[in-house]
């Protein structure tokens, strides 16, 4: 049977949450049904429901064992937010603000005061401007309760300044949406609307004066848009320098981190990837340690859901670092570990990022030459995606192109070129670079003489390079190093030692 929500939830507890579950139900409810099916569904490896009945046969909870699930559910829910209430700043102001209501109901005004001066400065010292203001509406109540009239207008004041701040946290969220959705289309910058609309937004946002916004927040979002922007248009070096401001940013504060973690992550995310595609090894390094060891930094990143994001980031842009260098054997190195990721049950790790994964491996063992290991990879890789993910899914196809060829299977190799012709076509999402390698391939396959094979791969190589002087074709080419495997079939060299040889030269 299928994992349901409850047996994914009990294995993604850690052991702290785990015992205080136990004792948790034990307080709450008489009923000791709930820590055993609790038991016995964490002992289980996979999902048997049956087996559980036949253990409680006999018995209410048989009867009704879909209603205890539900409960036990809830049950393990409450649980966790009792034990996480004071993990996250917001969750002690949320908290503190029910207390308030509560002291006030109450009419314990003097107490419910002094709770609200404690929380108005840790809402101003975190910047939580939408829980700042739910502060400051009720300390204007009490105000009004207590008949001081001052201290109210005084408050309404406050008020109006915070709504402001949140007025302008609407137009950067603006910002950062709207750039997101421009750079989401599938090949964005084919079209010259888009790129426009990005060229006018960037304008738009560098309009705004960066010293003078009122928060970090704000400072971070301004960095973010404008960022994007500049890698929308190429610009890595300008882009990579707006990054790292914003990753200093985070750093100096440390309540931003805790604030908005998937941020940070990301900050480090897109600037590895820019160190990679810009040859900058020390950077490049430096970042992705600063991933791998964040769950020992940041009680924020402890859990599971953390733990899987960063893990995962941090050995996808290190095998992509490795390929990227030509250090093809450290890159296969990663493997088990990849795979021992994957075969963790409780990560629940999306197959995008295993598809990722496994095409970095596929390239690996390309590189030291192990072609039918590489074969499986890629197709594992290509078995994982969807129709949402077009372009990838094209890019892996004219690599398993490239796989079939250096197997020798030249009598496939023609029926595979046509149907990866038509399956990448299909996809809408391809470039022209993977059409011609597809045409190519098929042809140089069915040569023998190999002077002639190698007349044609010159060919295949100016023909690529024409294409690729479009802008928006040279993607292709971060995709897989095509033109430097083109390369070694004309002059015989190594494909890992040209690759490290071009790594060098732009470093």
């Amino acid at each position: 049977m299928e994992n349901p929500h409850l047996f994914q939830l009990i294995k993604s507890l850690n052991q702290a949450e785990k015992r205080y579950f136990k004792l948790f139900a034990t307080a709450f409810t008489d009923d000791t049904n709930y820590v055993r099916l609790f038991d016995l569904i964490n002992q289980q490896k996979s999902y048997n429901e049956e087996e559980l009945k036949k253990t409680f046969e006999g018995q209410k909870i048989a009867k009704q064992f879909n209603v205890f699930k539900f409960y036990l559910v809830k049950l393990i829910m409450r649980s966790l937010r009792l034990f996480h209430e004071e993990d996250r700043d917001t969750d002690v102001l949320m908290n503190g603000i029910k207390n308030v209501d509560i002291l006030m109901q109450k009419v314990l005004l003097a107490k419910a005061n002094k709770e609200i001066q404690r929380l108005k400065k840790k809402a101003l010292q975190i910047e939580q401007h939408l829980l700042h203001r739910e502060i400051l509406t009720r300390e204007k109540q009490l105000m009004l309760l207590n008949n001081d009239l001052k201290r109210a207008k005084k408050i309404t004041q406050e008020e109006e300044d915070i709504i402001a701040i949140i007025d302008i946290e609407k137009r950067y969220k603006y910002f950062a949406s709207k750039t997101n959705f421009l750079i989401s289309k599938k090949n964005f910058k084919r079209y010259p609307k888009v790129l426009v609309q990005l060229e006018e937004l960037r304008d738009e946002i560098e309009q705004e004066q960066y010293d003078k916004l009122p928060t970090e927040s704000l400072k971070l979002s301004y960095l973010f848009s404008l960022s994007t922007c500049y890698y929308a248009e190429d610009n890595l070096k300008k882009a990579t320098q707006l990054l790292r401001k914003r990753q200093e940013l985070f750093e100096a504060n440390n309540f931003l981190i805790e604030k908005l973690p998937l941020g940070y992550v990301s900050t480090l995310n897109n600037l590895s990837s820019l160190y990679i595609n810009q040859k900058q090894g020390n950077d490049f390094i430096n970042v992705n340690q600063k991933l791998k060891i964040l769950p020992e930094k940041h009680k924020v990143f402890t859990s599971m859901r953390m733990i899987q994001y960063t893990t995962i980031n941090a050995i996808l842009s290190i095998s992509d670092y490795y390929n990227n260098i030509g250090d093809f054997a450290k890159s296969v190195a990663l493997e088990p570990q990849a795979i021992n990721l994957f075969e963790n049950k409780q990560l629940m790790i999306p197959n995008i990022d295993k598809a990722v994964m496994f095409n970095h491996l596929a390239q690996a063992y390309f590189g030291i030459e192990d072609f039918s290991k590489a074969l499986e990879y890629n197709n594992k890789s290509i078995n994982l995606l969807d129709s949402n993910h077009k372009t990838m899914l094209s890019a892996f196809i004219s690599f398993h192109l490239l796989v079939h060829f250096e197997l020798g299977n030249d009598i496939i190799i023609p029926s595979i070129a046509r149907s990866s012709k038509r399956v990448i076509k299909k996809q809408n999402a391809h470039y022209q670079i993977e059409q011609a390698l597809a045409k190519s391939i098929e042809k140089i396959s069915s040569i023998v003489d190999l002077n002639k094979k190698r007349i044609e791969f010159e060919k295949l190589e100016e023909s690529l390079k024409c294409i690729a002087a479009d802008a928006r074709e040279i993607k292709a080419l971060d995709e897989f190093p095509y033109l430097i495997w083109i390369e070694s079939k004309i002059t015989g060299k190594s494909f890992s030692q040209l690759v490290q040889a071009s790594s060098k030269v732009n470093n």
